[in-house]
């Protein structure tokens, strides 16, 4: 009877250490099952009723997750010795023969008077050092009852189980109750293994037993970089739900998958992203578990990062640009839990969407990520937003007539030093702008305009030049959030052309991020990001006619005194020497 004490000393370990309770009773002794009662009550976590040898008995699984699935399996029969008292067995020709006798954590003892038949209880722990790491009373003589040993014996019941498909009927999959319950059941051994990882025994004391399912569930989250908070250019910015980039900039994207502790099993990481965003390839993606590289490419590697949709085995489907498969080997063995970065990156491209997109999730430049764990378990998209912004250039005269061929290159910074924008000419664009009339009230007014956009690297037809129309307006899409400069390169026939740089600052809300889902995904809201950029989004620009007044340092009208200067000159001479002649 010893031996069954041990054992079910070990099922209540195992029980607290795996996340579900139930209360458990050592009936050997009168006082061994006030000790086991009151080891239930003081945890709360579990009930039940005790019961006779020939009884029934269930076992109900409260606060399941929805849509995943619960499975029973029994590894020992309960075998009556009177008084409702009774000992596991295990027979040599039970489907779980070869796991039981494979185990170092238990022992066999065969019962007098059959050949087939064996006791089983937990083996007395021999080693030193993992006795002297023991605490509480009967340390030294007690089963292997350690969170170790007890949480790798009942994951490898469970595995065997599975794979030697020695499930008792029909997997349960629970619903919007989040209740499983099993019934009818005889009293032994039973293990309930869930697609999260739960693992629950229900001993032959417990009639009805009750368990929480009390697992973490993994999850995921996904962030992106604001380049403008980077230090000396280094990838080191903020990371949050929102960022600004011009078109042709590459985005930087950080996905965190949180592995609860107990591990987690069939995880598969999916991202996809919208078309106005160009992935730059599997072989950027970097998937680490602290320094440690998971996807390095091995046959053996814990993590595979294939392109492309997943598609399981039952022909359903998950649209995404990339997905990550993790060996269930390496996530089941994370015992401590581990949360698992993933760092990859896009190019935000020519179908970028410009300035404030109304809508929620894919109405933007989005990014959206999520797993998928156990048999069916899924967490919610989360998503991040790009945004790219557009001002409008207007060149007008004196009385606010608008003026065509004027002609303009942007660059970034604050300066027109260096290499300029490269942009790709749209044609004509009809805008919306707002102006001002004669009252002074501010009124909206469609024009024709000459529409450009910032350069990607595949672009083959690329301009520096900005162009007005008979409209005066020219519209460029693609900027950052970020200052430029710019500068009229050509003015119209008959006007000066503007000899300072016109500064141009685009002032957005990006850095601001906002999560409003308290489940597992984190999501900005659907508010739309404002930005400023010149009087409504205009850049004025005024050219004068007449004299052309040089700015400090130019030649300005320098040369028509020197050429005034050598004409005099000449002029003197000339009248000295014809005196002179006319004197001889």
């Amino acid at each position: 009877m010893k031996g069954i004490k041990k054992l079910l000393t070990g099922i209540l370990a195992a029980t607290m250490i795996m996340g579900a309770t139930v209360t458990a009773y050592a009936v050997e002794t009168p006082a061994a099952q006030e000790s086991g009662q009151q080891s239930g009550q003081e945890e709360g976590q579990g009930s039940g009723q005790q019961a006779t040898a020939d009884e029934k008995g269930s076992v109900t699984v409260t606060g399941c997750v929805e849509g995943e699935s619960y499975s029973l399996y029994k590894i020992f029969d309960f075998q009556p010795a009177g008084n409702g008292q009774g000992v596991y067995v295990i027979k040599d020709n039970s489907p779980w023969w070869n796991f039981v006798n494979g185990r170092s954590e238990l022992t066999k003892t065969l019962v007098t008077g059959t050949t087939d038949t064996y006791y089983i209880s937990w083996a007395a722990e021999t080693d030193p050092a993992t006795i002297a790491g023991r605490t509480g009373e009967g340390k030294r003589d007690e089963a292997l009852t350690d969170a170790a040993g007890v949480q790798a014996f009942a994951k490898a019941a469970l595995a065997y189980g599975e794979a030697n498909n020695l499930r008792i009927g029909e997997a349960k999959k629970a619903g919007s109750t989040k209740v499983v319950e099993f019934k009818d059941l005889d009293l032994g051994y039973y293990l309930v293994g869930s697609s999260t990882g739960a693992l629950v025994s229900l001993d032959t004391t417990n009639k009805d037993a009750s368990v929480i399912e009390k697992n973490v569930i993994p999850s995921s989250e996904k962030k992106v970089e604001e380049d403008s908070s980077r230090t000396n250019g280094e990838k080191t910015g903020a990371y949050g739900d929102r960022d600004d980039a011009e078109i042709g900039q590459e985005v930087y994207y950080r996905s965190t998958v949180t592995i609860p502790a107990g591990g987690a099993k069939n995880v598969i990481f999916y991202d996809k992203m919208t078309e106005s965003l160009t992935f730059n390839g599997i072989g950027t993606v970097e998937v680490k578990n602290g320094t440690t590289v998971l996807n390095d490419g091995t046959a053996t590697a814990p993590a595979k990062v294939i392109g492309g949709s997943y598609t399981d085995a039952e022909g359903n489907t998950v649209d995404a640009t990339f997905h990550v498969i993790f060996d269930s080997t390496y996530t089941e063995g994370l015992s401590a839990g581990a949360t698992i970065t993933i760092e990859y990156s896009a190019v935000l491209n020519e179908k970028a969407k410009i300035g404030k997109v109304s809508g929620g999730i894919d109405q933007g430049n989005d990014n959206k990520s999520r797993i998928s764990y156990g048999n069916e378990g899924n967490t919610e998209w989360d998503w991040t937003r790009t945004y790219t912004y557009s001002f409008n250039i207007f060149k007008h005269d004196a009385n606010k007539q608008p003026l065509a061929g004027a002609e303009f290159s942007l660059f970034r910074g604050q300066t027109t030093t260096g290499e300029a924008v490269k942009l790709v000419s749209l044609g004509e664009r009809t805008i919306t702008v707002k102006v001002t009339t004669e009252t002074g009230a501010t009124e909206d007014k469609q024009v024709t305009a000459n529409a450009y956009r910032f350069a990607v690297s595949t672009d083959t037809t690329t301009t520096v030049t900005m162009i007005t129309p008979a409209s005066g307006y020219v519209v460029v899409d693609g900027l950052d959030g970020d200052t430029y400069a710019l500068k009229e390169t050509k003015a119209p026939t008959g006007y000066n052309r503007i000899g300072n740089d016109i500064a141009v600052q685009v002032t957005a809300d990006a850095s601001t991020q906002i999560d409003t889902n308290s489940h597992q995904t984190k999501n900005i809201d659907n508010t739309d990001i404002d930005y400023t950029v010149g009087t409504n989004g205009i850049i004025s620009v005024l050219n004068e006619t007449g004299v052309l007044l040089p700015s400090t340092g130019g030649i300005g009208t320098t040369i028509f005194y020197i050429i005034g200067g050598i004409l005099i000159v000449a002029g003197v001479a000339y009248f000295i020497v014809r005196r002179k002649a006319n004197a001889q």
